[in-house]
C-alpha cells in the first residue's frame, strides 16, 4: 500500500484508490511541529502523543507539550496533559481553548496544579482511545498499572516507553514512585513516578507507558519535569536541552484521588 499525503484545506480532486495492482490510501498532511523536531498529524479522533498547546500562555506566549491521551469521568471523556503548559501555577486556566497545530480542539475543563494535570473537553474534535508512535501507527489504550503495578515495573526493572513531540520515543525503566518536584506548586501528591526515559520541553503531558504483546498501551505516568544532563539535540536551528530522567504523577494516583479511568474499553482494566 502507498500512503498519499493530503491537504484537504488545498488539494480538492479525489486521489485513486489504486494505481495498477498497488492500493492507495489518503492521510492528512503531516506537518512541522513549532519546534521543528518532529512531524506531527493533526486528526480526527485526536490521539494521545500529538502536540497540544495554549494560544497564549500567561507571559503571552505560545506555549505547548504532548497530549497524554483519552481519560473518562462521570461518563464523560477529555484529553489529558498537563497543566504547567497553561503556567496553571500562576493563572487559573478553566475555559481556555486548547489546540493541536492551532488549530482548535477544545476547551479547558479541569486541573490541579499540584497533580500537573489538565483536562480538555471536546469542541470541534473527538478524542481516540489511543496512542500515536512518532511512526504515525497508533495503539488502543488498555489502561493503567496500580500501585502494585508500578512496583513490580520497579522491582524487575522492566522496559517503559515515553512520546512527547521534541525527543519522539524514548526508553527507560522507572526507580521510584514517590517523588516530588516543587513543593510550593507542582508536588505530584506525593506520586510522582521517576523513570530515566530522556526528555526535553515539549514532552511535557506524553504518557509514560509499557506495551504488552497484544499491542494494548497501559498508562504508567505523565511526563511533566526532566533532570540530569542527557546532551543537546537540533530543533530547527535550535539548540534543545535534553534530560536524562524524567517524572511525572502516578496515573493510579490519578484514578484513587481523583476519579480518571482510561482505556480504549472504558473498562477499570488494570496491571
Amino acid at each position: 500500500m502507498v500512503e498519499v499525503e493530503v491537504d484537504h484545506g488545498k488539494f480538492t480532486r479525489s486521489v485513486p484508490s489504486r494505481v495498477g495492482n498497488i492500493p492507495v490510501k489518503t492521510v492528512p498532511k503531516r506537518e512541522n511541529s513549532l519546534n521543528g523536531c518532529t512531524v506531527d498529524i493533526y486528526e480526527n479522533p485526536v490521539p494521545g502523543g500529538l502536540q497540544i498547546g495554549t494560544a497564549t500562555n500567561s507571559n503571552g506566549k505560545y506555549s505547548f507539550g504532548t497530549t497524554f491521551g483519552a481519560v473518562s469521568k462521570g461518563g464523560t471523556r477529555y484529553m489529558m496533559t498537563v497543566a504547567h503548559i497553561w503556567d496553571a501555577c500562576q493563572s487559573d486556566p478553566l475555559g481556555k481553548q486548547a489546540y493541536i497545530q492551532r488549530h482548535p480542539i477544545g476547551t479547558v475543563q479541569g486541573y490541579n496544579s499540584a497533580a500537573d494535570y489538565l483536562i480538555v473537553s471536546p469542541g470541534s474534535k473527538t478524542f481516540s482511545g489511543n496512542v500515536q508512535y512518532p511512526d504515525g501507527y497508533s495503539y488502543p489504550i488498555g489502561g493503567w498499572f496500580t500501585g502494585t503495578g508500578v512496583a513490580n515495573l520497579i522491582y524487575q526493572a522492566s522496559t517503559v516507553h515515553k512520546i512527547g513531540v521534541t525527543t519522539g520515543m524514548e526508553s527507560g525503566t522507572v526507580f521510584g514512585d514517590r517523588a516530588s518536584y516543587d513543593p510550593t506548586c507542582i508536588n505530584f501528591d506525593g506520586y510522582g513516578v521517576n523513570s530515566t526515559c530522556v526528555t526535553a520541553d515539549g514532552d511535557s503531558g506524553g504518557p509514560i507507558f509499557q506495551k504488552d504483546s497484544n499491542d494494548l498501551i497501559w498508562m504508567i505516568n505523565s511526563d511533566t519535569y526532566g533532570s540530569g544532563n542527557a546532551g543537546t539535540m537540533n530543533c530547527g536551528g535550535n539548540t534543545v536541552q535534553k534530560y536524562s530522567q524524567v517524572r511525572g504523577t502516578a496515573f493510579y494516583h490519578l484514578h484513587n484521588s481523583y476519579g480518571f479511568t482510561t482505556g480504549t474499553t472504558g473498562t477499570s482494566s488494570t496491571k
